[in-house]
């Protein structure tokens, strides 16, 4: 057994609504909140190692690795926190979001623009599924998009 698992093990954090795991993920925003993304990136790090099949680390570093416009990262952590076991519809939504901004800054528009459509469709009448729509109108009016140019002329 790994030592990560040995201590989630020891601490509860397989239980769905652990109040450590929501306390951590609570403090990492805080420090990101204050511009401490190392910091907060740090504590989103644990997070994955104590509580790997909960989406929380991932987003929390993607988020981190956008601001910090290390877009490999944030695309890499967004598709780890897709592939967890204990993700939702809504998260999930934000976690393909996510990607979709970090594969836009790294010239990958086709798959940015597949990720945004994704969340979209997983949550059509949420709030992600609605911003991501937002977005993918947003850069459709700018010509962002492969086959999207003249778009923006037009509009």
């Amino acid at each position: 057994m790994a030592a990560g698992q040995m201590l989630a093990d020891a601490l509860g954090l397989k239980q769905p609504g652990n109040e450590l795991l929501r306390f951590l993920g609570e403090a990492a925003y805080l420090w990101s909140c204050r511009g401490q993304l190392e910091k907060a990136a740090e504590i989103f790090q644990a997070i994955t190692i104590l509580a790997p099949n909960d989406p929380l680390g991932f987003i929390g570093l993607a988020e981190c690795h956008l601001t910090q416009r290390r877009y490999r990262e944030a695309d890499k952590s967004a598709e780890a926190a897709i592939r967890t076991s204990g993700i939702d519809r809504r998260t999930t939504a934000f976690a393909y979001k996510l990607r979709g901004k970090a594969l836009m800054q790294l010239n990958r528009l086709k798959d940015a623009q597949k990720a945004l459509q994704r969340a979209a469709e997983i949550d059509p009448g949420g709030a992600e599924g609605k911003t991501a729509e937002q977005l993918l109108d947003l850069c459709k009016k700018l010509g962002i998009f492969p086959g999207d140019a003249g778009a923006a002329a037009k509009g």
